[in-house]
């Protein structure tokens, strides 16, 4: 072979193996790129199984734990003045009756001193609990409350032998309790005063 034949062939050799050389470091560099999306793709991959595991896990943490029980609402406190208020608007001066007007006669008893009945006070106000639970409400609550509610508890105050029984609509006569209001219930304790002298603690021993 010639020098002018071979020439050409050793650069043409020459830039062959620059070529393969330069494809093999790309080569490598790519494998070393793809090794590395690789890693993290598994990185990430471990990212997310534990995620969803801590997930399950506060989910079912949550399911077996009791729900809470919210505070119960304590009851609103007996205002006499509110119940006046409401009294005198709903019943005073909405209800229209024959009144009694002296104890004995007949017609609708009523006390315009009702405030002097403690029965008649506790009645009234939860009748006026009621009636705020239902007024605001749609539909037939309102009737509801009148059917099942106000006149029941209106002819429960009104009977002849109702709280208001020895009243009229201008007169107020006080009414016994069931029990004497000064009394003791049957086996209470004598107070101090009323023991026996056999029965006083002694004081100095």
């Amino acid at each position: 072979m010639s020098e002018s034949t071979a020439d050409p062939l050793r650069a043409e050799l020459t830039a062959l193996r620059a070529e393969v050389e330069r494809l093999s470091i790309r080569l490598s560099n790519t494998e070393h790129a793809t090794q590395h999306l690789a890693e993290s793709l598994d990185g990430i991959e471990t990212q997310l199984l534990l995620a969803l595991e801590n997930t399950a896990v506060s989910a079912e943490e949550t399911t077996l734990q009791p729900a809470e029980q919210a505070a119960p609402v304590p009851p609103d406190r007996m205002d006499i003045d509110v119940l006046s208020e409401w009294v005198d608007a709903n019943i005073g001066r909405w209800a229209q009756r024959k009144l009694a007007r002296h104890p004995g006669q007949a017609g609708f008893v009523w006390c315009a001193h009702w405030r002097e009945h403690p029965e008649a006070i506790t009645l009234l106000w939860a009748l006026r609990r009621t009636w705020l639970d239902r007024v605001n409400q749609p539909g037939p609550a309102m009737l509801e409350y009148f059917l099942h509610y106000f006149y029941p508890a209106l002819s429960a105050l009104t009977d002849p032998l109702g709280p208001f029984h020895a009243c009229a609509a201008n007169q107020h006569t006080d009414s016994p309790t069931l029990l004497p209001r000064k009394s003791r219930h049957p086996g209470a304790s004598a107070p101090a005063a009323e023991r026996p002298q056999s029965l006083q603690p002694e004081v100095g021993r």
